[in-house]
């Protein structure tokens, strides 16, 4: 169980890369639903989304010697660009597995930052054999990002400034794909304010 304490000390470990983005208030939200709706801006962050945070706690908190043989994950998207740039911030070489179909300038922008990008098959049965594969051939650390608890350690130290930039807030609606945001924003929302009301979207039809 991933707790308010640990999610502090991953904000604390935090380089300055990673910022706190401001929560700006959506003036035709605010008015369409007649509250005050403030948006958390983690597009902002330095790859562009909220990634970054999970991808440098858990790179930061492998063993020295895990550092210098490197990690892999797998993510054709946010995760790779934050995985790839964090890990040339701490000197730890990362690679990357994407599916073939994976669009160029995700590629690109992945090994832009930094990483090696391990192209497989179109099909997520070969997305985890490559990275076992990376993991046992080359030593380096596979890291599943749909259950490293490290993720939500990292996405845990939103929900912290939230409460800081929105004390008096009511509900905080939260995203959910593999949930490893809303599972560490709710942690620290939820130990911190209890009464505050933590509610998980997602679009029609989503596969998540």
């Amino acid at each position: 169980v991933i707790t308010r304490e640990e999610i502090e000390q991953a904000r604390v470990e935090l380089p300055s890369a990673v910022v706190i983005t401001p929560a700006l208030h959506a003036d035709a939200i605010s008015n369409e639903t007649n509250a005050t709706v403030l948006l958390k801006t983690e597009n902002l962050q330095v790859t562009g989304s909220y990634k970054s945070r999970a991808a440098f706690t858990i790179l930061n908190r492998l063993s020295d010697e895990q550092k210098q043989r490197g990690a892999a994950i797998s993510s054709s998207g946010n995760f790779a660009a934050a995985f790839a740039y964090m890990g040339a911030l701490l000197e730890v070489p990362t690679a990357v597995v994407m599916m073939r179909k994976t669009s160029l300038f995700k590629v690109e922008r992945t090994r832009s930052f930094g990483a090696e990008v391990v192209l497989c098959e179109n099909h997520n049965k070969a997305r985890w054999d490559t990275l076992d594969r990376l993991e046992q051939e080359r030593g380096l650390a596979a890291i599943n990002t749909w259950e490293d608890a490290d993720v939500i350690r990292g996405h845990g130290t939103i929900g912290i400034e939230i409460l800081e930039q929105a004390p008096n807030v009511d509900i905080v609606i939260v995203p959910v794909s593999s949930s490893g945001l809303i599972a560490g924003i709710a942690t620290a929302v939820k130990s911190l304010r209890p009464s505050v009301k933590v509610i998980g979207v997602q679009p029609v039809g989503s596969q998540a």
